[in-house]
Formats: structure tokens, sequence, C-alpha cells
């Protein structure tokens, strides 16, 4: 099972759940809308590789339509169609399908009432060998990385990323199973290999391995990706299909000649980090 639980909160309209919760009255036109749900979803593009059971709050998500109800209309693309596209791209379903509300549950020692954070919080009893995080997509106003909720009077830890790079780097620090780089007699590291013509492995194992750690890759494909800035070359990662407990494992080699062909199958967002030298 996997030991990721990932919730998104999306802030709602006039009558939020909690005081903690932000207001959508900025995102009301297409342009504006359009592009926070166009980050939600890029944010999200790292998860095609991690382990992790996905959750929403469909009250959460009721709220934050109602102040875009009147303006479907004039969508070639409702939001509510964009935002159940991210849910089903990402694996994420409805929290409320699998809790019951009977327990007291508290953030700062308030209330916390019929709200996500309940909703999150009724899982956690359950789930203790689970890591917990938030994905605050401008939603919810708390300070820090990280908040103690009390669910039965008894406290739960549960981890808070509000931007793409938080995302990432929780994913390095918590992903189950956790990726291992070596190298190999074709592809060593610092370009010490021994086969002619091999692309050349210009990192350290340490570096490779900090690389690994935040690589990407598309949906469907056991390949990651990511950009090297200290050597400026993109590093190209293989799932040698070899996997212990809690480890799987990599070797990698940089594409020194990037050609056009190849970029086909590297993430846009890698290819971008590429070109600005």
């Amino acid at each position: 099972m996997a030991n990721a639980l990932l919730f998104i909160s999306l802030p709602e309209s006039e009558t939020p759940s909690t005081s903690w919760t932000m207001l959508n009255d900025e995102l009301l036109d297409r342009s504006t809308v359009e592009q926070y749900l166009f980050e939600l979803s890029n944010a999200f593009s790292i998860l095609h590789h991690e382990v992790y059971v996905g959750k929403y709050d469909s009250r959460n998500v009721r709220s934050f339509l109602e102040n875009f109800n009147v303006l479907e209309d004039c969508y070639p693309s409702p939001i509510r169609n964009l935002l159940r596209k991210i849910f089903s791209e990402f694996d994420f379903s409805d929290i409320r399908e699998t809790i019951e509300f009977t327990n007291n549950c508290k953030l700062y020692n308030q209330d916390v009432a019929d709200s996500p954070l309940y909703a999150i919080a009724s899982l956690l009893p359950n789930c203790r060998d689970h890591n917990f995080l938030i994905y605050n997509h401008a939603a919810l106003k708390l300070g820090g990385n990280r908040i103690t909720v009390s669910y039965d009077n008894e406290p739960f830890s549960i981890d808070i990323a509000s931007n793409d790079v938080m995302l990432s780097l929780w994913f390095s620090e918590n992903r189950y199973p956790r990726r291992v780089f070596h190298d190999t007699d074709k592809h060593r590291a610092k370009n010490q290999g021994n086969w002619d013509n091999a692309s050349p492995l210009l990192c350290s194992i340490s570096e490779g391995q900090q690389l690994l750690n935040s690589a990407v890759g598309l949906k469907g494909s056991t390949t990651l990706f990511n950009f090297d800035t200290k050597h400026n070359y993109i590093i190209q990662f293989m799932n040698d299909n070899v996997a212990y407990e809690g480890e799987v494992y990599y070797h990698g080699y940089h594409l020194v000649d990037l050609r056009q062909n190849q970029e086909c199958s590297i993430p846009v967002a890698i290819l971008e980090k590429s070109r600005v030298k």
C-alpha cells in the first residue's frame, strides 16, 4: 500500500467552511481561473511516478465552484470539467466516500467542523503508517510547512506544500519506495565507463542521487529526467527493474547530444530548464 496520502484543498466561495479557508473571489475571470487550474495540473505533473493515494473533499469542491456557476456558459471548457479532468488524470477520489463525521476535531484548539481538514483528520487514526500531505493551492491560511490536528483528542501531524517546488521536495524526502541511483560499467560516474561511444555520466554518485530524487517523467513511462545545472545537460534515468523492499534502482547518463527525436520523450518542464543557460 502507498505510504503517502495526498489531499488537495481549494479556495471557497463567499461562505468558507472555516476561518482558515481562503476565498476565490480573485479568480472570477476566465484567464485567472484557467491559469489557477493550469498551475494545479502542472504541479501534479511530478506525480506520474509517485506512489500515493490522492483525495479531494467534494464539499470543498462544490464551494469552490459556486462562484463560477453563473459564468459556466462563458467558458468553452467549463471549470468543473477542467477540475474533473485533473482529478481523473492524477487519480484523486472523494474523501467523503470513505469517512464518517462522528469525532471531535480541532486545529489550534478550535473546532474544525464539517470542513476539508475534518475530512482529512478522520483518516488519520486508521492510517498511522502513512505520511500525510495537504497541497494547499492558495486555499488555506496556515503558516509553516506542518500543522497538528487533534482528532478525538489525539494529535496528528500533517505536512503542507503550497507550490510545485515544495511538492517535489516532499516526495523526494517521503516517497515509498525510495529511489536508489548507481552507476554501471557502461555509464560510470564522472565518465569513467569502459564502453566505447557510450553516453557519459558526468556527475558523481551522490550528485546523481540528488538529481534522481527530484527527477520527473511522462505518464506510462518508467524513464525519468532532470536538468543537471552543474554540467548544463539533461540527465536521463533508466529503471533497472530491480527492487528490494522499500527501494527501486536506477542508472543514468547525460544527454550530451540532444537530438530532436529525443526531445519528444522528455517532459516539457525539463526541456525548458535546459534552455535557460
